[in-house]
Formats: structure tokens, sequence, C-alpha cells
């Protein structure tokens, strides 16, 4: 099938080139594999701002204690 431009010159269409395409996984996984990964991130904020509270109190602590000395 030949196509006209406006000036009337025969155009041959553009080959089509057909790819395949990957296989998805299913949404459900995704959609898990997502959740855990916003649990793990939570977790560890969690985490360090434990880690981070008892190292300031036992900082605080120690400053207290030599003040008292």
């Amino acid at each position: 099938m030949d196509h006209f431009t406006p000036f009337g010159a025969r155009v041959e269409p553009l080959p089509v080139i057909h790819v395949a395409l990957r296989p998805r996984p299913p949404f459900w996984l995704v959609a898990l594999i997502c959740s855990f990964a916003w649990a793990i991130a939570l977790l560890s904020l969690l985490a360090a701002g434990v880690s981070t509270y008892y190292g300031l109190t036992k900082t605080e602590q120690q400053i207290a204690w030599q003040a008292r000395v």
C-alpha cells in the first residue's frame, strides 16, 4: 500500500518491527514487595531513632556524673 504526500510523491510505508514484550510480574507481587520495602525503611528509621535516643541519654548521664565529681 502506497502513501501519497501533499506533493504527489509516493512514499513507501515504514516497516513494522514487532517487539516481544517481557512478561510482567503480577500486580499483587509488586504491591507486596513495595509494602515490605516501606515497612523495612520505616523500621530502620525507628531503630535509628531509638539508638540515637539511648546514645544521647547515656552521654547525658556521663556528663551529669562528671559534673557531680
